[in-house]
């Protein structure tokens, strides 16, 4: 049996969290432990603490929004995969976290779904884990 990989969600909407637990409890392949913060500082806080093996970031954050959010996770992640959630799917915004180099890693909530999800989170740690090693 394959080691749960620990998820990191940053996220302070109490209905995408749920939804986001029940794509991932629906996964049948891996398996995956969620970890929830509602707010930047905690979701840092977190982080600082370990064992995470993905972070799922939201950028409307209440205590920090956009790329600030982004730059501030993407500082202390150190090698863990990060995943951009937006409701905004903007082609600037897309662009701008292209720049910032995320991986190519923005899931917007509003076309996603379990699978998609899933999949992103796979491939971010498929990459990352093969970066590494390079």
């Amino acid at each position: 049996m394959k080691t749960p990989l620990r998820i990191l969600l940053i996220e302070d909407d109490p209905k995408y969290v749920a939804l986001v637990q029940q794509w991932l409890s629906n996964e049948t392949e891996d398996a995956f432990v969620l970890v929830w913060t509602n707010s930047l500082q905690a979701g840092l806080s977190q982080l600082q603490r370990g064992g995470v093996d993905v972070i799922l970031l939201d950028l409307g954050l209440p205590d920090c929004g956009g790329l600030e959010s982004f730059s501030k996770v993407k500082r202390q992640a150190d090698g863990v995969p990060l995943i951009v959630l937006s409701g905004d799917s903007s082609e600037q915004l897309a662009l701008e976290l292209v720049r910032a180099k995320t991986q190519k890693y923005v899931f917007y909530k509003s076309s996603s779904n379990g699978d998609s999800l899933t999949k992103a989170i796979r491939y971010a740690v498929e990459l990352t884990s093969s970066q590494g090693k390079a």
